[in-house]
């Protein structure tokens, strides 16, 4: 009886640039998601620091703002306003970096 020949499964095959390619965009991609991580630790951290009582999520039943970019994803919520009347002026000019959504008087 003769043996029949079963024709090995082909495997992918890539060049080692397609890997370079691959691995570069790999890394770009998890950067990104870690400074988003980090923005969102730093979020939490401001309204820690400030025990909650000059920030506030929603505003008289109002729907609260989204998020900006895709934190909302990441699932954090937006933040509708924040009194600067208590802070410093490198307190309000880091809290409208962390919260572009929020709002901030311009007049402190």
């Amino acid at each position: 009886m003769p043996t029949l020949y079963l024709p090995r499964p082909r495997s992918i095959s890539f060049s080692l640039r397609t890997l370079f390619a691959l691995l570069t965009l790999l890394g770009i991609g998890m950067g990104w998601l870690a400074w988003q991580v980090e923005w969102i630790r730093a979020r939490h951290e401001f309204v820690r620091s400030h025990d909650g009582d000059q920030v506030y999520p929603n505003m008289f039943g109002q729907a609260t703002p989204p998020a900006p970019g895709v934190l909302p994803l990441l699932g954090e919520q937006g933040i509708w306003s924040i009194d600067v009347s208590r802070m410093s002026q490198d307190e309000t000019a880091q809290a409208r970096r962390l919260f572009p959504e929020a709002r901030i008087p311009w007049d402190q």
